[in-house]
């Protein structure tokens, strides 16, 4: 048997070389040989859609988990400042009166 496959030969009309036929086969064998390529493959693209698909799912679901976990640990971080602003301010007004306090006493000293 020397190179190429049925299909090939089968597509071109021509007898493939371990049958030895006399001549080229009719058109109809080709056409058949087409088709069931055809529904061959249409199964593998199903198969390979599906994969596909699979992946693309698994990757968007990974990234999701990802984005949620980013979005989580952000929300932590915000929270965090706001305290860390919360305990600033207080300790802003608690000077701005003892500012005042120390005015009040200068200026009563100075008298």
């Amino acid at each position: 048997m020397w190179g190429g496959n049925l299909g090939c030969w089968l597509l071109r009309n021509l007898a493939p070389p371990m049958d030895k036929l006399a001549g080229a086969i009719g058109p109809l064998a080709p056409q058949h040989m087409h088709d069931l390529m055809k529904a061959i493959m249409s199964g593998t693209e199903l198969v390979e859609m599906y994969r596909y698909y699979h992946e693309q799912h698994h990757q968007s679901s990974t990234a999701w988990s990802t984005l949620q976990t980013a979005l989580d640990n952000a929300g932590k971080v915000i929270s965090q400042i706001r305290e860390a602003k919360q305990k600033d301010d207080l300790e802003m007004e608690a000077l701005i009166d003892k500012v005042a306090k120390l005015e009040g006493l200068k200026r009563m000293s100075s008298f």
